[in-house]
């Protein structure tokens, strides 16, 4: 048996080297002590594995950040949302300001009713203007009603059988059947016709458009060549009952008759 710290030989049972003072352990507390070692070492390499372990997650998760695809996609999905809530900010409160600047602003509302008073104004004097109009219209009827009509409706002169010119065609007592329809002046007995209206026509045209008033109501004709013109009219029929007088002239009709005489007479 030997000292397991000198090396030299010690006699069998001894617990301590005669020569260096050493304890000697027995076979049970060498295999221990063995045992002891050997569970170290494993405890250690356990704990190197674990750390090996836990260093390659660490790497892994660093080359998954370092990544340049997935973070720029999310750089830039976090600047188009910073973008966007920007705008909407900035639009929110453009609109807020300007709603608050109109409803505060009595400018605006001056303006306004100014516009306001300014259309209504307009409309007023518009309608005022009508009215005037068509006053003047009666009071120049009312004034020329006791010197006029009194003639007869054919206003027979030394021009009654002349020519009379309707378009480019002149019908006369050879050829009275020309333009045997439609009227010279339709709306003679629906408005109140205007010097624009007459002012370029020929006496014998307005003599005609005059007796047209009359040939609507169904006068009979005795003189030429209204007699045979309007005889000719597929709207004309005759009304032995109606002599010419204003109670069945309606007072469109009226007025036309004193602007054809005018006009006639110039």
């Amino acid at each position: 048996m030997y000292c397991n710290k000198c090396g030299k030989e010690i006699p069998e049972n001894v617990k301590f080297c005669p020569n260096c003072g050493n304890k000697i352990k027995g076979k049970t507390e060498d295999l221990l002590e063995v045992k002891e070692k050997e569970e170290e070492k494993e405890d250690e390499k356990e704990i190197e594995e674990v750390k090996e372990k836990e260093e390659q997650k660490d790497d892994e998760k660093e080359k998954e950040i370092s990544k340049p695809g997935l973070n720029n996609s999310k750089k830039k999905t976090i600047g188009i949302f910073i973008v966007l809530l920007m705008i909407i900010v900035g639009l929110a409160g453009y609109v807020g300001f300007d709603l608050f600047s109109n409803k505060n602003n009595p400018k605006n509302e001056k303006v306004n009713t100014v516009s306001k008073k300014s259309i209504d104004k307009k409309d007023k004097k518009e309608g005022e203007d009508k009215d005037n109009q068509d006053e003047n219209n009666a009071d120049q009827y009312k004034e020329d009603e006791e010197n006029t009509l009194k003639e007869t409706p054919e206003n027979e002169d030394s021009n009654a059988t002349s020519s009379i010119i309707e378009g480019e065609t002149a019908i006369t007592e050879d050829n009275p059947n020309k333009f045997t329809c439609g009227y010279v002046f339709p709306e003679s007995d629906s408005r109140y016709l205007n010097e624009e209206d007459l002012m370029y026509e020929t006496s014998q045209k307005l003599a005609l458009g005059r007796n047209e008033i009359y040939a609507r109501h169904g006068y009979v004709f005795k003189t030429e060549p209204y007699k045979t013109y309007f005889e000719h009219k597929d709207w004309y029929a005759q009304d032995p009952s109606f002599k010419g007088g204003d109670s069945s002239l309606n007072e469109f009709e009226k007025y036309n008759i004193k602007l054809f005489l005018k006009y006639e007479n110039d």
